[in-house]
């Protein structure tokens, strides 16, 4: 029978309520080499690493064992999957452009006596990126009951919609709305790099959360005066509006002021 030591859950706002996608975690070729001498073996599956044994004894006996054979060294995951995409769509601090290193010496635990430990994130200095350490040690003084938890907070930019009027039909008092009342400002027009004329709408410098599974929506809608009474009408010209794209980055306004923002092209 197959027993549990280690579970390790990654968790991605981008991604929730559903696991991370794309991506897997698996030992490095010595890790890899130290753990199936100790006829351990390991499984990522739904965003969880587990690490199984099928040896008989306690969990705390065999990884004071798999301690002394490391000799103070830890275990080594690596991610390996679309880095890319996954940094794209995390909140790394200002510089790096992959994930950080993660340490089991370097925790947060719950205060109520939970058993879920909370890895935080630790700069280039402190151990190669994109990398977690596992010390034996730590994994058998937590006992095989922990939840050892990666936490991705997803990106937050500032939102941009451009909207292109293609249709000939003149647009009367356009404005965006979200699902939770929230008026984007503008329109104000610009022009496009392609010489489009468009009408800007934009967050107002507000930074949002992106997500896979969104729950905010956008509309785009307009309002125009019946001739017969004084009372104005609203028509909603796309009830559902395309979140922008966490790859589709421009560098919004000028000087010091300057912000990266992810902006979304509508064509009607």
């Amino acid at each position: 029978m197959n027993h549990p030591l280690v579970r390790l859950q990654l968790r991605h706002g981008w991604y929730a309520p559903h696991p991370v996608a794309a991506i897997s975690l698996q030992p490095d070729a010595q890790s890899r080499t130290l753990l199936r001498r100790f006829d351990l073996w390991w499984r990522y599956e739904a965003g969880e690493w587990t690490l199984y044994t099928g040896r008989a004894g306690t969990a705390e006996n065999l990884l004071a064992g798999l301690a002394r054979a490391l000799e103070g060294a830890p275990l080594c995951l690596v991610f390996s999957g679309d880095l890319a995409h996954l940094a794209s769509v995390t909140d790394l601090p200002e510089g790096p452009r992959t994930l950080p290193h993660y340490s089991s010496r370097n925790v947060d635990r719950p205060a109520d006596g939970g058993t879920d430990h909370i890895l935080r994130p630790l700069s280039e200095e402190r151990g190669p990126l994109a990398t977690i350490w596992l010390y034996a040690d730590d994994l058998g003084k937590a006992g095989p009951e922990t939840c050892w938890i990666i936490r991705f907070e997803a990106t937050r930019l500032p939102w941009i919609y451009y909207v292109v009027n293609r249709s000939h039909r003149p647009l009367n008092r356009p404005f965006m709305r979200a699902s939770d009342g929230r008026l984007l400002a503008g329109p104000v027009e610009t022009s496009l790099p392609d010489g489009d004329q468009a009408l800007r709408f934009d967050t107002d410098g507000q930074a949002l959360p992106l997500s896979r599974m969104p729950t905010l929506r956008l509309g785009l809608f307009d309002q125009f005066q019946s001739p017969l009474s004084d009372q104005m009408t609203e028509v909603c010209l796309i009830r559902s509006l395309p979140l922008p794209d966490p790859r589709s980055l421009i560098w919004d306004r000028q000087g010091p002021d300057r912000k990266v923002s992810a902006a979304t092209t509508i064509y009607l």
